[in-house]
């Protein structure tokens, strides 16, 4: 009886594993065929647009695409490939002013069109009206420092002597000097420039520290000496307050005696005569100590001015930046278009 009964159960047990199998193969085909990946047959429509202009050499920046310009070295030799529909282009020359257009390209035919770039009239004025210094030095933006300081954004080091940057945006700019000094500053980028140039150097310029020198404690400050700066304008604002309280008590001296003079031919008491005539005869000993303290103090003060003055012009523990002949705007014959920045300097 037992065993039949396991003889049933057997059977039932490899009838449902052999249907379960047959199952599994018959689907198995079914979700193949629903994850299979069709080819996209989607084609982009393509048109062409030739140029023709009275001069030669420019660029063609595509939809703002500023890392891939195309660069055409004669007019109507060539054509620009671009996706059907609205295309934005600027054609940019160097010394020229940009232009700018919104044009429509059709598929498979060819569009001609006329431009006519101007050159500037006035280098200063025009050269930030062109959008080839950003195309020759590879960004929107140069930071430009000394030659040794380290520029970093955050924490992360990016270059050296120099810093490019294509997105707008507020940044915390920090500096590493070849001294070891770490200076730091905001900088607001905006998006309404074509290209700017932004300063940020650690080494003060000799012309500036020259003209601050006149100012007691000034130029020591614009040098990073503030030490110095303070003793400077201690001892100048010393001696000039001293110098200053022996010109009041010479002019207050003067007026006693002046005093002391007309009383002297009024009063008519011997006794009281011989008094005030000691006390002008005082008063004259304290005018002639007043003025000579008083010139003294103003040589001294004088010394301390002029030696403000040749220290103020002294080259700075730093050294003093290196003049860059080398407008970012203009000067393009010292470097090539992504291939960062070259200056020339004159020592």
């Amino acid at each position: 009886m037992l065993d039949k009964l396991f003889s049933k159960s057997l059977f039932g047990v490899r009838s449902t594993c052999i249907l379960l199998l047959f199952s599994t193969i018959t689907i198995l085909p079914v979700y193949a065929q629903d994850f299979t990946v069709q080819p996209d047959t989607t084609e982009v429509e393509i048109g062409y647009i030739k140029l023709t202009s009275e001069v030669d050499s420019f660029y063609v920046v595509i939809n703002r695409d500023f890392k891939n310009p195309r660069f055409f070295e004669f007019a109507d030799s060539d054509s620009l490939q671009l996706q059907a529909g609205i295309n934005h282009l600027r054609i940019i020359k160097p010394y020229h002013f940009d232009i700018v257009m919104n044009t429509k390209v059709f598929t498979d035919s060819t569009r001609w069109l006329g431009i006519n770039p101007r050159r500037f009239a006035d280098y200063e004025r025009g050269k930030y009206l062109s959008s080839f210094p950003r195309l020759h030095w590879g960004g929107k933006y140069l930071i430009r420092s000394d030659h040794d300081t380290e520029l970093s954004v955050g924490d992360s080091l990016i270059s050296t002597g120099h810093l490019l940057f294509d997105s707008p945006g507020s940044y915390r700019l920090k500096g590493y000097s070849g001294t070891g000094e770490e200076f730091s500053k905001n900088i607001e980028l905006s998006d309404d420039r074509l290209f700017e140039v932004v300063d940020f150097y650690f080494r003060p310029e000799r012309r500036w520290a020259n003209l601050l020198s006149v100012i007691p404690g000034g130029a020591q400050f614009y040098k990073r000496e503030p030490y110095k700066a303070v003793v400077a304008l201690a001892l100048l604002g010393s001696v000039s307050g001293l110098a200053l309280n022996q010109e009041l008590n010479l002019r207050s001296s003067i007026r006693e005696y002046n005093e002391l003079s007309l009383a002297y031919i009024t009063i008519s008491e011997p006794v009281r005569v011989l008094e005030i005539g000691d006390e002008m005869d005082r008063e004259v000993q304290n005018q002639k100590r007043f003025a000579r303290n008083r010139n003294w103090l103003l040589i001294g003060a004088s010394a301390i001015y002029v030696l403000n003055i040749f220290d103020g012009r002294r080259v700075p523990r730093m050294g003093f930046r290196e003049e860059i002949d080398l407008d970012p705007y203009l000067d393009f014959e010292y470097g090539n278009i992504g291939g960062g920045v070259q200056v020339r300097r004159r020592f």
